[in-house]
């Protein structure tokens, strides 16, 4: 799979923002690499943490 066509990456970034694409577009460009590296960061830590609950439960049950 390729890259993501740019368009995508400045709803996505916005969605995370909480802002309009447009005004999104009005901004430098580090703001997309910001919020993107910031989601997937987000998204990393809530896997972990419900791997380590998901092992938590299963020590807890024996």
């Amino acid at each position: 799979m390729g890259e993501p066509p740019a368009w995508y990456r400045v709803i996505r970034a916005a969605r995370y923002l909480g802002v309009e694409p447009w005004a999104l577009l009005e901004r430098e460009a580090a703001w997309f690499t910001w919020a993107l590296a910031a989601e997937a960061a987000e998204a990393k830590a809530e896997r972990a943490r419900a791997e380590r609950a998901g092992r938590g439960r299963r020590w807890q049950r024996r």
